[in-house]
């Protein structure tokens, strides 16, 4: 690093950490990700664990979303609406997320030009990708 940048990953993090405390009954790192415990309309409480590394979360708030507050993003809908019975939330790589049985996806990803990319989600549904390119 040099002098004068900053590191914001790890701040970024902690800011995550802190923001689900505040609506998750409790939250904990596990290899990969995060487990949050989360509590449904009937008040049962389950856990979901959200598949997401803390270099894939810097790029999905600061470079997606561009905000340093996990508030800012979408990212506690998508939390509290992973269906019950479907124990992870997997971050897709391209500022999305994924219910799974597991922790990895399924899709594949087929090139498809310079540029361009497919995957094809666990539900089936295929995304088309594109490099951006200035005109």
């Amino acid at each position: 690093m040099h002098a004068g940048e900053v590191d914001y990953l790890p701040e970024l993090w902690a800011r995550l950490l802190s923001s689900v405390r505040q609506w998750a009954a409790g939250v904990r790192e596990v290899p990969g990700g995060l487990e949050i415990l989360i509590e449904d309309r009937a008040g049962d409480l389950r856990t979901v664990e959200v598949v997401v590394t803390p270099t894939q979360w810097d790029e999905y708030a600061s470079v997606i979303h561009g905000t340093t507050d996990a508030d800012d993003t979408p990212f506690k809908d998508a939390v509290l609406h992973v269906p019950p019975g479907v124990p992870y939330l997997v971050y897709d790589g391209a500022g999305g997320w994924e219910h799974s049985a597991c922790r990895e996806l399924d899709g594949e990803v087929a090139e498809t030009g310079p540029g361009e990319w497919l995957t094809e989600g666990v539900d089936g549904t295929v995304h088309l990708f594109r490099d951006a390119h200035e005109d």
